[in-house]
């Protein structure tokens, strides 16, 4: 009898480590509830969203970044209008910033700074952070999306954002999900498929315990 529980028992936690693989646990962060979440309905977010200037810092709370192994932020701007106060492009102003125009994390309350004036102290304490490409396309309806790798991260504490903005730029921040290792990125919903393989591993398994303690009691 001693042996039929030792493998139900062992059983259970092959079920119990198949379920955590697959349905990894997400989590995307509620922007509409931070502090400095704002509309911008006029530009077609229809959730509240962050919003950064020059030398903005945004806090999202705590964040354990040791759980996920990378972080996809979902950012736009303004990438159509010039800039008449300087006569450029969006684009121009970008490759003014020659690669300095980036999104990321810190710890502190300094910014990565703006245009050309980067904030180096901010950058190199950093968390993690990403370049921020240019292309055509304005706000809500051309959001650009970012994935940083953050699986040699171990920061775990109240957790801020910022950019570096392009000459005469805001930049908004429509979503940010940090993803486990083998996260579909929906989530944390594993598709139907895995969904059914777990399912079948663990009535199987159950049955086959289920199985030989019959066995045990008839005999």
């Amino acid at each position: 009898m001693k042996k039929t529980l030792s493998m139900i028992i062992v059983f259970v936690m092959i079920v119990s480590t198949l379920a955590v693989s697959v349905f990894a646990a997400d989590y995307a962060v509620d922007i509409a509830s931070c502090s400095d979440a704002v509309e911008f309905t006029a530009a077609g977010y229809t959730s509240k969203i962050f919003m950064f200037n020059y030398a903005d810092v945004k806090s999202i709370g705590e964040v354990d970044f040791s759980k996920y192994d990378s972080v996809v932020i979902e950012y736009s701007y303004d990438g159509d209008n010039m800039r008449t106060d300087i006569g450029k492009t969006p684009a121009q102003c970008f490759d003014d910033a020659e690669g300095k125009c980036i999104i990321g994390f810190t710890a502190g309350d300094k910014c990565f700074g703006y245009a050309d004036k980067v904030n180096q102290d901010a950058v190199d304490s950093a968390i993690a952070y990403g370049e921020m490409v240019c292309n055509a396309g304005s706000w809500a309806g051309a959001t650009r999306t970012m994935t940083l790798d953050i699986s040699d991260v171990d920061y775990n504490g109240v957790t801020k954002m910022s950019v570096n903005n392009p000459w005469g730029t805001q930049v908004v921040i429509s979503a940010v999900t940090f993803l486990e290792a083998g996260s579909t990125g929906n989530g944390g919903s594993p598709d139907t498929g895995d969904a059914f393989i777990v399912v079948v591993a663990a009535t199987a398994m159950i049955a086959f315990a289920g199985v030989v303690v019959s066995k045990k009691v008839r005999a």
